[in-house]
């Protein structure tokens, strides 16, 4: 057989559990509940109401031997109840509840061995005074009890009722009684009418019944019922149990641990000290929990609730409740409706549940949770953490470093001061970073997220997002989807992540990488670093010293003002510098490349490219591949590279060179200087007084317009003059020189050379007899054909060491230290 005190049994939630049991009653009121079994309950002397549950008749015992002065079964006031039954003396109360639920008889109580004769008190015990029962007349009596448990009835009419010393059971009946238990554990019946109850000392039961009732239980813990009508309970000292039933009640706790309970109606209920619980019930309730930590439960209809001093549990219920946690560290949970909760200070957990809410955490580290609905959640002073939940929040920060997660729903997040974190979850989302260092993250959905002040770090995730960092310097990325992220006013990062995403870099030195997908990156102001990465991107430097990486496939560059570096990479790119002075580089296959305004460097790389300078003093370099190269307006220095390449100098004095393959040059406008290089080069002068030189290779030299110089250089070079008054020199190899129109100076160079004489008035330097020739054009001739004999004799004359040659209308050849006609004769020819 297992036993069990009452602070055990209090551990145990006073069961005995199985078997048979002995169950020992301590200080205080005790519920004793044996369960099955052979179970036997010891009742201690304790002024206090206590209770047996489960109390099986014919097999379980009950023990009174230590109630003080207790010496038979008839000294017990026992009353049958439907529940069971309920036995008194003095100021102990014995409630009795069976386990079949049927009423437990006077006579079956009697019958029970309640006072072991081995544990009766001595015999030297004085005699006790027997209770009274005291009855009232139909009308307005006042009647007194005495120091023994009695029964004081007072009928019909308005009584007054006094239950003085002892353990008392007063019942008011019809009329407007007031019942004043004084000493002793008291039962108070108010009956109809109006009542009043006075509990006194002692734990004491008042029942209000139907009528507008006030009842005060005085020291004790008591236990207070209105039942119908609007009542008033005040539990005073103890631990109280309050119950106002229907009407519209207020109900107070008063001091100690209390519980109260409004019913139906519109009540009022105020927990005052101690750590009370309050339940509204049906109506629209009004709680105050006051100090200490307490429970309050508002139930169905629109209640309000505070919690005031300590740590408190606010549970609105059904209905649009207003939840207001006060001083302490609270739990509210607004349950069903559109509730109203704030905190107040301490750190508080704030729940919405469903219906659109309203939670405010003030000041402490508070946690929001809005729920079900389109809540509204405002954090408050201190590092808070909000949850919308499911449906379209809206969330605020306020100060502190907070926590916001929209979860389902499109939502609205503002962080506030201080360094906070969003995340918005499900939906298509705003976040507000605000003041401070945030972190943002868009997650699902379709996303807006804005960092403003401070340096922020905003992730649009998944969907298609716009991200704007605005004040500080802030970092972006885009995330999955096509996306658009704007940096703001100073030194952004920004990262456009996977799908056709479009980044601007706006004020500050920005770096932006557009990452996967056909991206469009903007650097705006200050100097910035642009990344394409992969696909097809369209980068935009704008103004500032910009950097631009096209990456992977067919790329558009646009350097805008400043002096931008630009990089094709892989991929078929068209790169234009703009203003300033640029440096493009193509990349890896063929490439356009537009210097603009500014003295630019341009360089193809690898691939077929097209180079042109444009405006300023440009650089332009083919590199690998077949180029072709246009140096624009102005004086520009143009390099072929290794492939077959096109120049054209345009307008300017240009320097070109035509690289190690053969290549094709034109000098264009201006005095320019072209060099041929290693290939099997032509290169054109074009206008003005330009320099040709022919380089390793056979080279084809025209100088066109102007009164140029070509030098042939190592190869077996030809030289064509052209208009205007020429300097030409073979060079080393076997060369072919023709002044064309103009005055020029023909100089063969070493081994055999032809000079070619056209018209004009020309000069050949060098002409060696047996090795050279020289070609004159039949037309100046009238057609004939002439051999050289014929020529020297009908054109020809020796002018002091040369031979001038002269036909007519100014077209004279002049061949220096030449006056050996014999040997020159041989050398002249037709063209």
């Amino acid at each position: 057989m297992a036993a069990c005190r009452s602070a055990e049994c209090r551990a145990q939630r006073g069961r005995g559990g199985a078997g048979n049991d002995i169950l020992i009653d301590g200080a205080g009121a005790d519920t004793l509940d044996g369960g099955s079994g052979m179970d036997v309950f010891f009742l201690e002397a304790d002024d206090s109401i206590d209770t047996i549950r489960g109390f099986e008749r014919g097999r379980d015992m009950i023990d009174l031997s230590a109630w003080t002065f207790l010496r038979t079964a008839g000294q017990l006031t026992i009353q049958e109840r439907s529940w069971g039954a309920e036995i008194r003396f003095g100021n102990e109360i014995l409630r009795i509840y069976t386990a079949d639920g049927r009423p437990l008889t006077a006579a079956e109580i009697e019958a029970m061995d309640l006072v072991p004769l081995e544990r009766l008190m001595p015999s030297w015990v004085p005699e006790l005074v027997p209770p009274k029962t005291i009855l009232g007349t139909a009308g307005d009596d006042e009647l007194y009890g005495d120091e023994a448990g009695d029964t004081v009835d007072g009928g019909a009419g308005n009584d007054r009722l006094h239950g003085l010393e002892g353990g008392d059971s007063m019942f008011g009946g019809a009329g407007d009684d007031r019942l004043y238990g004084g000493e002793g554990s008291d039962w108070m019946e108010g009956g109809d009418g109006d009542d009043v109850f006075d509990g006194g000392e002692g734990h004491d039961v008042a029942l209000g019944g139907s009528g507008n009732d006030s009842a005060f239980g005085g020291a004790g813990n008591d236990q207070l019922s209105g039942d119908a009508g609007p009542d008033v309970l005040s539990g005073g000292g103890g631990d109280d149990s309050l119950d106002g039933g229907s009407g519209a009640d207020q109900l107070l706790g008063g001091s100690g641990d209390d519980r109260l309970s409004g019913g139906s109606g519109a009540d009022t209920l105020q927990g005052e000290s101690g750590d009370d619980y309050l339940r509204g019930g049906d109506g629209e309730d009004v709680l105050q929990g006051g100090s200490g930590n307490d429970e309050l439960t508002g139930e169905n209809q629109n209640d309000r609730l505070y919690g005031a001093e300590g740590h408190d549990i606010l549970r609105g219920g059904a209905g649009t409740d207003t939840l207001q946690g006060d001083a302490g560290n609270d739990q509210l949970s607004g349950g069903d409706g559109d509730d109203l909760l704030y905190g107040g200070a301490g750190h508080d957990i704030l729940s919405g549940d469903d219906g659109d809410d309203r939670l405010q955490g003030a000041d402490g580290h508070d946690s929001l949770n809005g729920g079900a609905g389109e809540d509204t959640l405002i954090g408050g002073a201190h590092d808070d953490v909000l949850f919308g939940g499911s449906g379209d929040d809206l969330l605020k920060g306020d100060a502190g470093q907070d926590a916001l997660n929209g979860g389902g729903g499109n939502d609205t997040l503002q962080g506030g001061g201080g360094h906070d974190v969003l995340a918005g979850k499900e939906g298509h989302d705003l976040l507000q970073g605000e003041d401070g260092h945030d972190t943002l993250f868009g997650d699902g959905g379709h996303d807006e997220l804005h960092g403003q002040n401070g340096d922020d770090r905003l992730d649009g995730g998944s969907g298609h997002d716009l991200l704007h960092g605005q004040d500080g310097n802030d970092w972006l990325a885009g995330g999955d989807q096509n996306d658009q992220l704007y940096g703001g006013n100073h030194h952004d990062i920004l990262y456009g992540g996977a799908h056709h995403d479009m980044l601007k870099g706006g004020g500050g030195r920005d770096s932006l990488y557009g990452d996967a997908g056909m991206d469009t990156l903007y650097g705006g102001a200050h100097h910035d670093w642009l990344d394409g990465g992969q696909h097809r991107d369209q980068l935009f430097g704008e103004d500032g010293n910009d950097k631009l990486y096209g990456g992977h496939d067919h790329d558009t560059l646009k350097g805008g003002q400043g002096n931008d570096l630009l990089e094709g990479g892989n991929g078929f790119d068209r790169l234009y510098g703009g203003g300033g002075r640029d440096r493009l580089n193509g990349g890896g296959q063929n490439d356009s490349l537009y210097g603009g305004a500014g003295d630019d460097s341009l360089t193809g790389l690898q691939g077929h490219d097209l180079l042109y300078g444009d405006d300023g003093k440009d650089t332009v370099a083919g590199h690998e591949g077949n180029d072709r190269i246009w140096g624009g307006k102005h004086d520009d220095r143009l390099l072929g590279g290794y492939g077959n390449d096109t120049l054209w100098g345009e307008a300017g004095n240009d320097v070109i060179e035509a690289g190690d393959s053969p290549d094709l040059a034109y000098g264009g406008a201006g005095h320019d200087h072209l060099i041929g290089n290693r290939g099997d080069d032509r290169l054109f002068g074009g206008d003005g007084n330009d320099l040709i030189q022919a380089g390793e290779n056979n080279d084809v030299l025209w100088g066109e317009a102007g009164a140029d110089t070509l030098m042939g250089g190592q190869a077996d070079d030809r030289l064509f003059g052209g208009a205007g008054h020429d300097v030409l020199d073979g060079g080393k190899g076997r060369d072919r020189l023709a002044g064309g129109e103009g005055n020029d100076r023909l100089t063969g160079g070493e081994k055999a050379d032809v000079f070619v004489f056209e018209r004009g008035h020309d000069v050949i330097t060098d002409f060696t007899a047996g090795t050279d020739t020289i070609d004159i054009d039949p037309r100046l001739m009238g057609g004939r054909t002439l051999g050289g004999q014929a020529i020297l004799s009908t054109y020809g004359h020796r002018e002091g060491g040369d031979t001038v040659l002269d036909f007519g209308n100014g077209h004279v050849l002049t061949i220096e230290d030449m006056t050996d006609w014999a040997a020159l004769q041989g050398a002249l020819g037709l063209m």
